[in-house]
């Protein structure tokens, strides 16, 4: 059995991306990918998470920012760190987002050298 060093949880809607983040994020990471805000929440209940990577366009009835106002307030988890990543770019969305609960706010396409330090800051490692 694999020793992971943090459970990451990503809320994505896009396969292309979800494979993209395999690849990008370290081995050492225990990744729970999901791509609904419904399957984030069982993941949620289920699982130890350390970390949150949340799409805010997703399909379905919910987006990311019900999410991220979800973990705040249902869990009233200020500590669980939340990266919003969207193909959004608008600053209404970006202030919507940090307003929502999300520590950070990047846009697509993914720089992968800026996640990765800010997983690493956010995280303390």
């Amino acid at each position: 059995m694999a020793e992971y060093s943090k459970n990451i949880l990503i809320v994505e809607d896009d396969v292309q991306v979800q494979t993209l983040y395999r690849y990008l994020l370290p081995a050492s990471y225990q990744l729970m990918i999901t791509d609904t805000v419904a399957g984030a929440k069982e993941i949620l209940k289920a699982n130890e998470v350390d970390f949150v990577i949340l799409d805010l366009a997703l399909f379905g009835d919910e987006n990311g920012m019900v999410l991220a106002r979800f973990i705040r307030q249902k869990h009233n988890n200020q500590e669980l760190p939340i990266i919003a990543i969207t193909a959004h770019a608008f600053a209404s969305d970006r202030q919507q987002a940090l307003d929502a609960g999300c520590n950070e706010y990047m846009s697509k396409p993914i720089d992968s050298d800026k996640l990765i330090k800010t997983i690493a800051k956010l995280i303390g490692a």
